[in-house]
């Protein structure tokens, strides 16, 4: 005896796929993406696709922490970046959520790495001729990934490449971070230049980076020669030498003098636009009021960078 047959009405429509059963229950997004770590370097226009299925039907937007980075109700979004700094390398969270009766949400992940050269400086410190073991010091303040090569150091004048250092293996340490002069000579003024790479391209497209910094060497300034009294009155005298070699730097001339055991000391003098006679003398008047009559010694030249100690006086 055959079985009875229900009425359609009562029949119950069991899905027989996931996809089926999806259209006839509600259930939280499911999110794909298209993945979870990324990694560009700095300069790139990276995009990044999150799409979602689910019922009901739901809306998706990224999200930088608390801060939204899309708009929209659709059912995916779309992470563009032009020209990506360092500083929006980040976790970002897709997020995809359903509100209609229900509150469904989900939410994956993406990691984004970026890369970038590092910034290079050069820390050294001017000194004077025949000084030893002078060390310059290639700094790296930043980049990323930190395996960084030092590739080596350069030295020009101007925009002419003067020397390379790469194979100077006696004067390189610390794997090419350190450079050092065993004994310093004028030729060694100019521009320093370290070169670094971590193997990844600036906004500039450039690998190789460097890091500058001006070396000058000089040497302590020559005494005043042939420093004479031109003429000495009872309140005033003139005084009259000529100016040696200035180290490489502007200079200026202090004239020291003494009044029995009391030494005085004048104000600086910018002698380097006067001349005698078209040569390269030094005319300085000094106008000093004293009671006796005074001993005028030249004492010191001063420049920027150094002080002669020797007197020279006729």
């Amino acid at each position: 005896m055959r079985d009875p047959v229900a009425p359609a009405s009562s029949l119950s429509i069991i899905p027989n796929s996931a996809n089926q059963r999806r259209k006839y229950k509600n259930y939280k997004p499911i999110i794909t993406l298209d993945a979870t770590n990324i990694t560009v370097q700095e300069g790139d226009n990276p995009r990044i696709q999150c799409s979602a299925v689910g019922n009901p039907t739901p809306t998706v937007k990224w999200y930088r922490g608390s801060s939204e980075q899309t708009s929209g109700t659709g059912t995916s979004a779309t992470l563009v970046f032009s020209n990506i700094d360092r500083n929006q390398a980040d976790t970002y969270q897709c997020k995809a959520t359903a509100t209609r009766k229900l509150n469904f949400q989900s939410s994956k992940s993406v990691s984004l790495v970026v890369y970038y050269p590092p910034s290079v400086t050069v820390a050294l410190q001017n000194t004077t001729e025949n000084a030893t073991s002078v060390v310059f010091t290639c700094n790296v303040a930043d980049g990323f990934p930190t395996n960084y090569t030092y590739r080596g150091w350069n030295q020009y004048i101007g925009n002419t490449l003067v020397r390379s250092f790469t194979d100077f293996t006696g004067m390189l340490s610390d794997s090419n971070r350190k450079l050092t002069i065993p004994k310093v000579t004028f030729k060694d003024t100019g521009t320093y230049h370290c070169v670094v790479e971590n193997g990844f391209h600036g906004r500039q497209t450039d690998v190789l980076q460097q890091g500058f910094s001006y070396f000058d060497a000089r040497d302590p300034p020559e005494a005043p020669k042939k420093f004479t009294v031109r003429q000495n009155k009872t309140n005033s005298v003139i005084l009259v030498w000529v100016r040696g070699f200035n180290g490489g730097d502007p200079q200026t001339f202090v004239i020291r003098y003494t009044d029995t055991d009391t030494v005085y000391e004048s104000s600086k003098y910018d002698t380097t636009s006067a001349a005698v006679g078209g040569a390269i003398g030094s005319i300085l008047t000094l106008i000093v009021i004293v009671v006796i009559i005074a001993v005028f010694i030249l004492y010191r030249r001063r420049t920027k960078r150094g002080k002669s100690n020797q007197l020279n006086t006729k």
